[in-house]
């Protein structure tokens, strides 16, 4: 025979099993601070890293163009879905300065790269500190009608993010914090 309390008992471990699985199958983003992507052997003595974010060097001349990629690994919150959000962190301080990130997409058969997405610091207002800037990527249909398939099939494809921080002018302090990336399926 069951008593209450038993049952009680039985009822809190189902349900704490239930929430622990419901955790371990949660779609994980993937993240990167700006510090640890791979510089350009042409920008090797562009760059400096502060708290997990890169910068322009302080004596980097106007015109200066740092590029920096980003190797984006497969997570669970990139194995499926329709749609990716890519978020990020970025300091523009004006318009001596401006960060440009590109989502690329690149082809084992093929070789050939395209362009999935991109974010433009110019396309968001100025500011001394740093900001989240957003995108997305993919949509309901991709049969040739225009739309590029969103960051989830890692076994055609690698997938990296190119970050060019730039120095239009004196005064320009571009830098990098934060990259986020994550699959959401939209349905039509």
């Amino acid at each position: 025979m069951i008593t209450k309390t038993m049952a009680a008992g039985i009822l809190t471990v189902v349900l704490m099993m239930t929430m622990a699985s419901a955790q371990a199958n949660a779609q994980r983003a993937w993240t990167c601070n700006g510090a640890t992507g791979t510089v350009d052997e042409t920008a090797y003595d562009l760059t400096q890293y502060l708290n997990g974010a890169v910068f322009l060097n302080d004596w980097a001349a106007s015109g200066a163009d740092a590029v920096i990629r980003y190797n984006i690994t497969a997570t669970s919150g990139l194995e499926s879905g329709n749609r990716t959000i890519f978020k990020t962190r970025i300091l523009d301080n004006g318009p001596q300065s401006r960060v440009i990130l590109y989502v690329r997409a690149y082809n084992l058969t093929t070789g050939a790269i395209t362009t999935l997405g991109q974010i433009d610091s110019d396309s968001y207002p100025a500011s001394s500190s740093f900001q989240v800037m957003e995108t997305g990527m993919g949509m309901c249909s991709f049969t040739g009608q225009g739309g590029k398939p969103a960051v989830n099939n890692f076994d055609e494809y690698a997938y990296y993010v190119e970050a060019h921080l730039m120095r239009t002018g004196w005064g320009g302090n571009p830098g990098l914090g934060l990259l986020w990336m994550k699959n959401n399926h939209i349905y039509c």
